[in-house]
């Protein structure tokens, strides 16, 4: 697909922003050094379309071999070609270069993305339940 490197920017941190922000009602805030950090860090991967980022997913391998899913997002207008899985696939390569053992993700319950997660080989291991219940979404890396 459509994988460019590009330069650490302001702009691109903007754009990233921008993605965040279109997905309200998705994720809390996150804050633009949240985003630097995980550029800085490589731990976060893009996919460009037009010239612009169509998708990212923001994570983090811990030294304990799980690697924890932040974020993954897709432009609404890009949605179902493909990029998510995508971007999830490089984070697979990533985790097995790396020896990590599991991907974990949290998606709250009442979003139609939890079809998405079981779709993609993940087992729902729990729900945290609160104000808004949260699942707790488990892939086993071999």
């Amino acid at each position: 697909m459509g994988e460019e490197v590009r330069l650490f920017s302001d702009r691109l941190v903007d754009e990233i922003d921008s993605l965040i922000r279109s997905c309200r009602g998705v994720f809390g805030y996150i804050s633009k050094a949240a985003i630097c950090k995980s550029l800085g860090e490589q731990e976060l991967f893009l996919f460009y379309r037009d010239g612009h980022v169509a998708g990212f997913i923001r994570f983090h391998h811990r030294r304990d071999g799980q690697t924890t899913v932040y974020e993954i997002a897709v432009l609404e207008s890009y949605r179902g070609v493909g990029i998510g899985r995508w971007l999830l696939s490089k984070l697979l390569v990533d985790c097995e270069a790396r020896g990590q053992h599991k991907i974990v993700a949290k998606c709250p319950a009442d979003l139609p993305s939890n079809d998405w997660w079981r779709w993609m080989g993940f087992t729902c291991v729990g729900t945290i339940e609160g104000k808004r219940d949260i699942n707790i979404w488990e892939k086993k890396l071999t």
